[in-house]
């Protein structure tokens, strides 16, 4: 499994050791991140989650992703009117 952090970058800043080596290090905001899409072995063959992290002008937008946008809320829609 890969492991890693989602975010976008805000910077570089410089850390500095005991010894006052200095290193670069990258500054990152990480910010809350939403399942788009689930990927399961029975239908897909591999199992998998699609990450939105970000908000994006509905003009830059492809289709396909706005269909899955729209497949997510309307099962999450429907999903809270069933459970009520």
């Amino acid at each position: 499994m890969v492991t890693g952090i989602i975010g976008r970058k805000v910077g570089m800043t410089q850390v500095f050791d005991p010894d006052g080596t200095v290193h670069p290090a990258t500054v990152i905001k990480a910010g809350p991140c939403v399942v788009v899409q689930a990927k399961n072995a029975q239908s897909d063959g591999y199992e998998a989650v699609q990450l939105g992290q970000d908000f994006v002008a509905y003009r830059l937008i492809v289709v396909c992703v706005l269909v899955a946008f729209a497949a997510l809320w309307l099962s999450e829609r429907l999903t809270r009117s069933l459970a009520s």
